[in-house]
């Protein structure tokens, strides 16, 4: 794994802060796509169409990866639009044609995950429901 403690705060500020040594045996184009795959801040990161375009992905191929959604991208579930559009503070119109972009970005992460809680029988929610102690008044 890329990062490793023993101690699981200094684990999260690890992950949280993208500090991860690299293995001396990987070569230096593994390295580097390593290095842009693991940016913490999304806007910087590898996208999955130019993972799949990298000249490290692309070695002995002449043209990059065809890959194909597991989800169906003709059809928008209006509830998971309905619980983004409420979180992102949009509209459900602007966030369809965000979503239809299929970007494979932040949008597309949030929206494929609210689809798969959506079909595991569970709330489309992006925050969860506030507990409550049963010692707490009312």
């Amino acid at each position: 794994l890329p990062f490793d403690d023993d101690n699981c705060m200094v684990l999260y500020r690890k992950i949280t802060r993208g500090k991860y040594e690299n293995p001396q045996w990987l070569t230096p184009g593994s390295i580097l796509l390593l290095n842009q795959m693991m940016q913490v801040d999304p806007k910087r990161r590898l996208t999955v169409r130019q993972l799949l375009g990298h000249p490290w992905v692309m070695k002995d191929y002449n043209s990059p990866v065809e890959w194909y959604s597991q989800q169906p991208l003709d059809h928008i579930d209006e509830d998971c639009i309905t619980e983004m559009a409420v979180n992102m503070k949009r509209s459900r119109e602007s966030t369809t044609a965000l979503v239809k972009e299929w970007r494979y970005d932040e949008t597309t992460a949030t929206y494929l995950l609210l689809l798969t809680k959506k079909q595991r029988g569970k709330p489309v929610r992006l925050r969860p429901e506030p507990a409550f102690c049963e010692d707490s008044p009312l």
